[in-house]
């Protein structure tokens, strides 16, 4: 049985507390196989061009390749880790985070760097991204900091209070879509934020472990099953099913990537769209 609790006070913000094993609205799977990617990966990404990227850790390189698992760009870097986050959804601003030097690359979409920095000292449940106006997003001592390219002060969050255990290291992530600001900490659950980083929502689920984004939707992943979250009815509804544990995916048009935990590469279409 779920509990809904609704609380609204004067920055009307919701939240809601689930039971915990996973609820959500189950609808038919139109996801149909398309392709096997043949290179082995730890993570996947896609942009809005629907390139697919593929990033190996063992061989310290992320990957441009195409449907026939051909390398179209290579980028190598030896920081690179199990632990780096990349965002590809912006091909003319793909950024890379190391979190065990606490620095950042952007790319462009031909994987040649184009800025270098280092953010100073981060945590393992610290986590950088980039929103869709290409400012600096992170989430750091318990607060979410936008650094706008205009005015030059940086956006702050209220502080956000968790307990902090090894259950959350590398996993917490920090995505925007639309006006939405989405914080996903693992074992928590996700926090929902809106433009001046007011907290307006959260879904309390501390099976939820990934996070995506096609900039359109926000994407959900408890390892087994896939989730859209609807922006207006605050639910996951389910629309893919996993025969393998899902390590990494990326959602972007009619394409589905998953990366599952045998490092297997597998393209889906949706035949609905």
């Amino acid at each position: 049985m779920n509990f809904i609790h609704i609380f609204i006070n004067s920055s009307l913000w919701i939240c809601f507390s689930f039971s915990n094993s996973l609820q959500a609205q189950i609808i038919q799977d139109s996801w149909r196989f398309k392709d096997t990617i043949h290179i082995s990966a730890d993570q996947v990404f896609m942009d809005q061009l629907s390139r697919i990227f593929v990033f190996s850790a063992k061989e310290k390189k992320l990957s441009i390749v195409d449907q026939l698992s051909n390398p179209l760009v290579v980028h190598t870097n030896r920081d690179f880790s199990k632990n780096t986050f990349i965002d590809a959804s912006n091909p003319y601003k793909i950024l890379i985070y190391y979190p065990e030097a606490s620095r950042i690359q952007f790319l462009d979409k031909f994987l040649a760097v184009l800025t270098e920095r280092n953010i100073g000292e981060m945590s393992q449940s610290d986590v950088v991204g980039v929103n869709t106006g290409g400012e600096l997003m992170y989430f750091k001592d318990s607060r979410i900091h936008i650094e706008q390219i205009s005015p030059v002060e940086p956006i702050v969050s209220q502080s956000i209070f968790f307990e902090r255990t090894d259950t959350y290291l590398g996993g917490v992530k920090l995505l925007q879509c639309q006006q939405n600001y989405f914080l996903l900490i693992p074992g928590k659950g996700l926090m929902i934020f809106d433009s001046f980083l007011n907290l307006v929502g959260e879904y309390s689920n501390h099976e939820i472990k990934l996070i995506t984004t096609d900039r359109n939707d926000i994407y959900l992943s408890n390892g087994i099953n896939i989730f859209v979250w609807d922006l207006k009815k605050h639910e996951a509804i389910a629309i893919f099913h996993s025969q393998e544990p899902i390590q990494s995916f990326a959602i972007m048009g009619q394409k589905l990537l998953i990366c599952d935990e045998r490092h297997r590469v597998i393209l889906y279409e949706n035949q609905s769209r």
